[in-house]
């Protein structure tokens, strides 16, 4: 099984920044219970204040004296595949790609944990990034999207670097749409603070992960469960 990272940071109450672009890491398997340990998936339950166990900053941010919380999440993905060889050549085909989405607790803090207004507006990130999670594996169930299932090379190594890249390529309009919405969401709510479009946003939030989740339900061969 191969995992990889695809981290995504998310401010709370944080005038605008330019999103940094998405870095990609292999986690070797001696490192993935330590990493497990550090993240808790989407699946797992809504955030909670012990999942922010990063210690704020002690000088306020420059620009931003108003920060109160800084939430990391992460597209990850996890595979199974057999390999076969024909022709001096190492053919693979991914048999499973589970993706899924993770706070990273570790990288997280809040200066308000007892504040539940802070904590619902960080939820709305998490809700944002797992909406992208399901609507990719949607995608991935779709006829165009089987070739990213297959790669091969001349080595074993070059045949897994492929397949990897077929799916960060894959993965890439999403990561780019969510940053997107991460910076839409923040600016109509402005950060949380407007209750009434903090409101409706979640409301939307909510109704677009209960529709995707019906979705995923029917669909054959599905071997992660949305919820």
């Amino acid at each position: 099984m191969n995992h990889f990272v695809w981290p995504i940071a998310l401010l709370a109450w944080w005038p605008e920044l330019p999103p940094e672009p998405p870095r990609v890491r292999s986690l070797p398997s001696h490192r993935q219970a330590a990493a497990k340990q550090a993240a808790r998936r989407y699946a797992e339950g809504p955030l909670r204040v012990t999942d922010f166990r990063a210690a704020p900053p002690t000088e306020p941010v420059p620009g931003s004296p108003s920060l109160q919380a800084f939430t990391q999440t992460d597209f990850r993905f996890t595979w199974k595949y057999t390999i076969s060889r024909r022709n001096r050549r190492f053919h693979l085909k991914a048999t499973t790609i589970d993706l899924y989405g993770v706070v990273v607790r570790d990288r997280s803090w809040n200066r308000a944990p007892d504040n539940q207004r802070l904590l619902d507006h960080e939820q709305g990130h998490f809700d944002i990034t797992e909406t992208a999670i399901r609507q990719a594996r949607l995608k991935l169930q779709e006829p165009m999207s089987r070739r990213l299932i297959r790669a091969s090379g001349n080595t074993l190594k070059r045949a897994l670097r492929r397949l990897e890249e077929n799916v960060l390529q894959f993965l890439e309009p999403f990561a780019a749409e969510t940053r997107k919405r991460h910076t839409h969401y923040d600016r109509v709510t402005g950060h949380g603070k407007n209750s009434a479009a903090q409101h409706r946003e979640r409301m939307r939030q909510k109704n677009d992960l209960d529709r995707l989740a019906k979705q995923l339900r029917v669909l054959p061969g599905t071997t992660h469960s949305p919820e």
